[in-house]
């Protein structure tokens, strides 16, 4: 058996076709946006400019105007926005970073002023879903990092990255991922796979329910073909795939105890 395959060129890049689309079906990434900033707006009966908020739905795409609140009159403390605006549906007064429902549409949003959008954009949602795939004989379980943004102009935005993943070969199980670390622990993402030495199930605890069209019959001809892994996941909520498949490998009459 090789020992020296490069995965990182063998694995896809990028999430399966119709992944997102599935996960968007099934209730997943339903947090949007609600973008607000002020305008001056004239008023018909007195014919004088009045300050008021502009608020946009990334749901909907609707827009309306809302009562000026100052950044006194939303919050306590440290103020996000130098203002808000007063919710004309449940007279709350909301400001940046809150979380409401439109008033439009009913959609549940993160309120964001205009300048708390860096970069044109808010992370406002995400979803960490498993592909399973086979490269040739070996079986590759692969976790992505979907995340939803929200732009100034209400506009969405998706984005995928590589998370982590384990490759399954004969008694060998090889890990890659998609981060690196960096100073005071933090987690980076380097937008492709990277093999490790050492493989550990970091993945841990999984919901079935975020394995994204899986069939049995990608096994037929692996080593996991006896696996039973489909009967595992679904004997309870949550299962730990990685470690389930790794006692496989090394004792094939684990299938008798699920």
């Amino acid at each position: 058996m090789k020992e020296d395959i490069d995965y990182t060129e063998l694995l896809p890049q990028e999430p399966p076709e119709g992944m997102l689309e599935y996960f968007i079906e099934k209730g997943y990434l339903k947090t949007n946006g609600l973008i607000y900033q002020s305008e001056y707006v004239k008023n018909p009966l007195t014919g004088e400019d009045e300050k008021m908020v502009k608020l946009k739905c990334s749901a909907c795409g609707g827009e309306m105007f809302a009562e000026y609140k100052s950044a006194g009159s939303c919050s306590h403390g440290y103020s996000p926005a130098p203002f808000g605006f007063y919710h004309p549906e449940t007279n709350e007064a909301v400001i940046s970073y809150n979380d409401t429902l439109c008033p439009m549409c009913g959609a549940q949003v993160k309120v964001y002023h205009t300048g708390s959008l860096y970069e044109n954009r808010r992370f406002v949602d995400d979803i960490r879903p498993l592909s399973i795939s086979r490269i040739d004989n070996d079986i590759a379980i692969l976790k992505w990092d979907i995340r939803k943004y929200v732009t100034k102009q209400a506009g969405t935005i998706y984005e995928s990255f590589p998370s982590e993943g384990y490759i399954f070969r004969g008694r060998k199980c090889i890990k890659v991922t998609g981060y690196r670390w960096g100073f005071f622990g933090a987690k980076y993402s380097t937008g492709r796979w990277g093999q490790l030495k050492r493989c550990t199930d970091q993945m841990g605890k999984i919901d079935r329910k975020l394995i994204y069209n899986f069939d049995m019959k990608l096994f037929e001809g692996t080593v996991l073909e006896n696996s039973e892994l489909d009967k595992y996941l679904k004997s309870d909520k949550t299962s730990y795939p990685i470690t389930y498949l790794r006692v496989y490998q090394k004792h094939k009459n684990i299938e008798n105890l699920v």
